[in-house]
């Protein structure tokens, strides 16, 4: 049987790449999906694609990716650019809210929330006018990421959840989706 790893992160594995795809390969893997999470490993994945023919890759931000500064206008439309590739990725993820680490209930969290909706949202919009499917992280913000993903009008078929720490009313609410 051959597997496909839907979900991986390649870029920290440096010289030892190739050691860790022979070996995954022995294991009956035979493709890979190497999933972006900061602006930082777009670029590493959408070159390793070009000498791995078993690599597919995304591109999102993580919503912890970690950047203060992170803007829509400065940074999120570099997503854009790499659907214009030779070889584009195949979907925009991993992207959603993460409220987990927020501490708090003043304007230091609600900043935080209201940046992670903003910068989730406008990547929403860009799978929709693209018409690709979603990776999404979702921790302790199912309500949140629900209402946006509603609002994006994104078919249920085309969303993935990689990151889910809900339970069983909440599944059936996404088995109903789209």
């Amino acid at each position: 049987m051959k597997l496909i790893d839907s979900h991986c992160h390649l870029d920290g594995f440096g010289a030892q790449l190739d050691t860790v795809l022979s070996r995954a390969k022995e294991a009956g893997i035979d493709k890979f999906v190497a999933v972006g999470t900061h602006l930082s490993d777009w670029k590493f994945y959408s070159e390793l694609v070009k000498k791995y023919d078993n690599i597919f890759y995304t591109v999102g931000l993580h919503p912890l990716c970690g950047e203060e500064d992170l803007t829509v206008d400065k940074d999120v439309h570099k997503l854009a650019d790499f659907f214009e590739a030779d070889v584009p990725p195949i979907a925009i993820g991993e992207i959603g809210l993460d409220y987990h680490h927020l501490q708090g209930d003043g304007p230091a969290r609600q900043f935080e929330i209201d940046r992670q909706k903003e910068i989730f949202s406008f990547q929403l919009d860009l799978a929709k006018q693209i018409d690709v499917p979603v990776v999404i992280h979702s921790r302790q913000a199912f309500d949140d990421t629900l209402a946006l993903l509603s609002n994006s009008s994104i078919p249920g078929n085309r969303i993935l959840f990689h990151c889910f720490d809900y339970g069983v009313e909440e599944m059936e609410l996404l088995k109903n989706f789209g």
